[in-house]
């Protein structure tokens, strides 16, 4: 079969968003400023303000000086700089010039699973305060499977399949359900039931769903595989990369609750 290129496999609305995302990138080459430097400045900026967010939650006097919305739009827009550090890298591709082309994915992955990490655990910390059982669960169980819809892409890529992003199971979705349950921990939707393990349980059951789905896409040899071959190495390095992060996150999530609950002797 002859190889070709697929189709965007982002879903659209990254792209309006990215193309919304162009002046900055314009301004920030003029400023000398790198794609690398904007994804580790969002790395930092997020897993900080996950950390902020959860002192803030634990500390009810601090609350009522940080409401919830600030600590939206702040995860929000360091989240935006995901976006923004694709976009910039693209431009630079676009003007000719010169970046680490090698070293860009690695670092957006690494960063971008980091941040999540730390979100989720940051939230079972302050379960567990809270002493809810249910919502350190889940949060924790999501500091690992959040990782397996990527594992899942990456694999089907490698095998040259293309995996097209849904809107349900997007990244840019289940970051958005991170962030308001992040945002507003200890707060209740309806009947009592709070936002925090709400959400996490369904970012929980979209991760384990898309996740099966992109395995399933890998496996089935009807699916034809048409993706380049520079493709293909780029997920297979990729690939790598999300197995050994996920591997890091299993390892966390396991020593948390291992801590916060010791086994009785």
């Amino acid at each position: 079969m002859i190889e070709q290129s697929p189709d965007t496999r982002n879903h659209p609305a990254r792209g309006v968003v990215s193309s919304l995302l162009t002046p900055v990138s314009v301004k920030l080459e003029k400023l000398g400023i790198t794609p690398n430097e904007v994804t580790i400045f969002g790395g930092i900026s997020g897993v900080s303000l996950r950390i902020f967010s959860a002192i803030v939650h634990l500390n009810p006097e601090l609350h009522q000086f940080v409401p919830g919305w600030a600590l939206a739009v702040g995860m929000g827009s360091s989240d935006c700089l995901d976006m923004l550090d694709g976009n910039l890298a693209r431009y630079f591709d676009k003007i000719g010039k010169k970046r680490n082309k090698s070293l860009g994915p690695k670092v957006d992955v690494t960063t971008d699973r980091i941040s999540a990490s730390a979100s989720y655990l940051c939230k079972a910390f302050v379960a567990r305060q809270r002493q809810d059982l249910y919502g350190e669960a889940v949060a924790v169980g999501c500091s690992i499977f959040h990782n397996l819809p990527s594992v899942g892409r990456a694999l089907a890529e490698q095998r040259g399949k293309v995996v097209k992003e849904g809107a349900i199971g997007s990244y840019p979705t289940r970051a958005g359900l991170d962030i308001i349950s992040s945002s507003f921990q200890n707060d209740a939707l309806f009947a009592g039931l709070l936002i925090q393990p709400t959400l996490d349980s369904a970012t929980l059951a979209i991760s384990i769903a898309t996740a099966a789905e992109r395995f399933r896409i890998a496996m089935d040899p009807k699916v034809p595989a048409v993706l380049p071959v520079e493709v293909r190495s780029q997920a297979a390095d990729r690939l790598s990369l999300l197995l050994g992060i996920t591997a890091v996150s299993v390892l966390t999530a396991g020593s948390y609750w291992l801590a916060s609950h010791p086994p009785v002797s």
